[in-house]
């Protein structure tokens, strides 16, 4: 069912964008890449996204609110924002004129990885609002979720390189603590895995019936 059609697709579009991001061994198209022109109202947003990063509110709380505070705004103020619009989106038509082929190639590259990691992130979300369980980490992921966590209470900022020392560093005994509540966190996995397949693979009522 949906695990089936996730795999697949992903399969399907990673086969895709893999191809078409190739490289090319002829002489690459003249025609440049189009990005979708920039509109008023996404100027706006991501002025509102930009000004209270600092507030730790939810993007998609700010992105409720900034709609509502958008359609308040009168129409002179609205004018300000369409008329950078225009020009930022006549700036991009000129850059993109002015390209190279090995440019407009790259330029293509990044569109179609983009294109597929926002499809990549749809298919995760579509399984989580399934109840798809979350592969667990192993020892190490553990350990540097932990250390992670003791570093953000101290107010401080960790990074992999200081996280791969301190692993290497552990003592066997308790990186066998860490091996332990992985294999633990992995039973629980499989048993939700077969539970979520089982409710996935389950007949509705109206098939039943039939």
């Amino acid at each position: 069912m949906f695990r089936n059609f996730a795999n697949l697709a992903i399969g399907n579009g990673t086969r895709c964008f893999a191809t078409s991001t190739q490289a090319k061994t002829g002489t690459p198209a003249a025609k440049p890449i189009r990005k979708a022109a920039v509109s008023a109202y996404n100027l706006y947003v991501k002025e509102q996204l930009e000004q209270h990063r600092e507030a730790n509110e939810a993007s998609k709380d700010l992105l409720k609110k900034s709609a509502g505070q958008w359609k308040m705004l009168d129409a002179a103020k609205k004018e300000v924002y369409a008329q950078r619009a225009r020009e930022l989106t006549e700036e991009r038509r000129r850059a993109q004129e002015n390209m190279s082929p090995a440019e407009r190639e790259e330029a293509l590259n990044k569109k179609h990885e983009k294109a597929e990691r926002q499809f990549k992130k749809q298919v995760r979300e579509e399984r989580e609002k399934s109840g798809y369980p979350k592969h667990p980490g192993g020892p190490y992921a553990l350990f540097v979720k932990d250390v992670a966590a003791e570093a953000h209470k101290e107010g401080q900022k960790g990074d992999f390189a200081t996280y791969k020392a301190k692993w290497a560093e552990l003592k066997p005994a308790d990186k066998k603590k860490y091996t332990k509540l992985a294999a633990e966190e992995y039973a629980k996995y499989t048993a939700k895995m077969k539970e979520w397949k089982e409710k996935s693979h389950e007949p509705s009522a109206s098939s039943a019936s039939n």
